[in-house]
């Protein structure tokens, strides 16, 4: 964004917003406000906590004034399917022996800390469908070791 892109934004968003709102910016898009030419961003960092509005609202606005909230990027959106993914039911064709052993205990302790609950929350959050697959892909079991480190 541009130093004259930024106001415009906040033309269009003070338009469409329904509602009182009080929005604390900080980061590149504050400097560039407060007289730096030079700078870009490409976005505008809100200080949340500090802010007042309606979450939801001001996301759908936002988009519409042509800045979204928070998009997601497809390798995010590929990690979390993987990450789902990962929850189903054990393949039967895998290269290690190993591999499932340590699958199963993951997916023992994800479930205990509600992970199939989660990812599928924030694909939903994501305006992604439910994954259809059952059973996790051969291509994710594989035998990792942990880093020397981390070794016990």
């Amino acid at each position: 964004m541009e130093k004259n892109d930024i106001p415009a934004y906040f033309g269009r968003l003070d338009k469409e917003l329904t509602t009182p709102s009080v929005l604390y910016i900080h980061g590149n898009a504050a400097v560039i406000l407060s007289g730096a030419d030079e700078r870009t961003s490409l976005g505008i960092d809100l200080a949340g906590p500090y802010s007042s509005v309606n979450g939801a609202a001001f996301a759908e606005t936002s988009a519409a004034a042509g800045l979204p909230v928070n998009p997601a990027s497809e390798d995010e959106v590929k990690f979390l399917a993987d990450a789902a993914l990962l929850l189903f039911s054990l393949p039967e064709n895998y290269a290690s022996q190993r591999a499932p052993g340590r699958l199963a205990i993951f997916q023992a302790k994800s479930r205990a800390r509600v992970m199939p609950a989660f990812t599928r929350g924030v694909r939903g959050r994501l305006g992604r469908p439910a994954l259809a697959d059952t059973t996790v892909p051969a291509r994710l079991v594989r035998d990792i070791a942990p880093p020397p480190l981390a070794r016990r």
